[in-house]
């Protein structure tokens, strides 16, 4: 059934990318002007394709926001969802699922976090003018992609734990079938393209680097179990400091060398599509449900991060940039140093990951952006306005906090469904964080 609907998706994608190119386009371009017109710019065949690419981004979205990875949830979920399917489910196990050979779990993952890669590989270059991107598009994300798609049972039983026929079952098929399609057309129009030598290096490297950040946060625990127990990342031991080393120091040197001197439609997609990969997997936490529930939003100043640095590369809103530059820097700096995670956590657990993904994109995203220029050296006007935004959020968060902490506890219907107002703490202003949990700054 899957495979039928990604067919259908896959033909109706084509049907219509090519009936555009054949007959609308070439009737538009065929027009002549009116009188005392301008001559219009003729009508590109890459516009159809930046079109059905957002359609496919929408049912992306849709699809991923719709439900609750079995990975992640919690072990009330879990036993429900055990119950359901009549198998016992424990994700702490190297090949923990519902399968029962471990490489079937094992290898559902992987697929997930490939079609995830492949995703921002297909739909991101026709908005980008780069060889390189090209490259991308075409010799990594094609065997991505088709590995995806021969393996779809697998990784919606991961995601989902059986394969029951609902909306987002339907979304899924529609939505590989889109992306299979996207692959189909870049090709017929890319295939006389060649690429040199430096053009594929450079294409695979970012490719690497992409999928390095794009891996979803359960996959290490998926793959290896949890770590010995004796393992912290708190303050400053061995474990921490090895985490701030691989997370926080080591990436941004080499990947600002390897983007220096380059094109800035490849530095900005290189930009984009890592931070998006980011955003992508730490909303696997966040679904759409959350937004009717203001006291679960991601108000936390790192986590907003995630969803301005994507929006800052493609619109290029100065004054929200600016306010990520100079705030958000130092807030995922002093969290790194301190982290709000729980001490009993296992390194592998996906929290953790999800932390320190989090984290190292907000403390060095926006200081690679201006070391690559696509955005200019901040001036103080840029300082003075990231201070009142502070402000006003500022004030945001702590009326949130006490609205949500007055009214803790109240149920009430919505749109049909039951909500109960929990307690909030955003900017960590109902406790004090730093002397219950941080010998660090208890210290300073």
């Amino acid at each position: 059934m899957l495979y039928l609907i990604a067919l259908a998706s896959f033909v109706v994608f084509i049907a219509a990318m090519l009936l555009f190119k054949f007959v609308f386009i070439k009737k538009i371009n065929n027009r002549e002007p009116k009188e005392g017109k301008k001559e219009r710019k003729p009508i590109d065949f890459l516009l159809i394709r930046k079109i059905a690419a957002l359609v496919v981004v929408v049912v992306f979205f849709v699809r991923y926001m719709s439900f609750k990875e079995m990975q992640l949830m919690d072990k009330l979920e879990l036993d429900a969802l055990s119950a359901t399917i009549g198998k016992t489910l424990d994700f702490t196990i190297a090949g923990g699922g519902p399968y029962s050979y471990l490489w079937q779990n094992q290898l559902g993952n992987i697929l997930i976090w490939f079609e995830i890669a492949a995703f921002l590989f297909i739909c991101l270059e026709p908005f980008f003018d780069s060889k390189a991107v090209k490259f991308v598009s075409l010799y990594c994300a094609t065997p991505l992609i088709i590995c995806s798609a021969a393996g779809m049972p697998l990784m919606y039983t991961m995601m989902r734990g059986s394969l029951v026929v609902d909306m987002t079952f339907i979304l899924f098929g529609i939505e590989m079938g889109g992306l299979l399609s996207l692959v189909l057309v870049n090709w017929l129009d890319n295939y006389k393209t060649k690429f040199y030598r430096p053009t594929i290096i450079k294409g695979i490297v970012i490719a690497l680097i992409i999928l390095i950040f794009s891996i979803p946060t359960y996959l290490p625990v998926s793959l290896f179990g949890y770590a010995s127990p004796y393992l912290h990342v708190k303050e400053l031991s061995q474990t921490h400091r090895l985490f701030i080393y691989f997370f926080i120091l080591i990436p941004p040197l080499p990947l600002y060398f390897f983007l220096r001197g380059q094109s800035k439609a490849f530095i900005k997609y290189s930009l984009l599509a890592i931070s998006t990969g980011v955003m992508i997997i730490f909303v696997a936490f966040t679904k759409y449900d959350a937004f009717f529930e203001p006291w679960r939003w991601p108000i936390h100043l790192c986590n907003t991060a995630l969803f301005v640095l994507p929006i800052c590369f493609i619109f290029k809103p100065k004054r929200l940039f600016y306010f990520t530059y100079f705030i958000n820097v130092f807030g995922a700096l002093f969290a790194i140093l301190m982290p709000n995670t729980d001490l009993l956590e296992n390194i592998f657990d996906p929290d953790i990951w999800r932390f320190w993904m989090n984290h190292a994109i907000a403390f060095w995203m926006p200081l690679l952006a201006v070391a690559l220029k696509v955005y200019e050296k901040p001036k103080l006007r840029q300082y003075f306005y990231s201070t009142i935004w502070l402000a006003a959020y500022y004030v945001f968060a702590l009326t949130l906090n006490v609205i949500f902490s007055a009214y803790q506890g109240t149920t009430f219907t919505f749109l049909g469904t039951v909500h109960t107002i929990s307690d909030t703490n955003f900017f960590f202003l109902n406790t004090d964080f730093a002397d219950e949990k941080n010998e660090i700054a208890r210290d300073v």
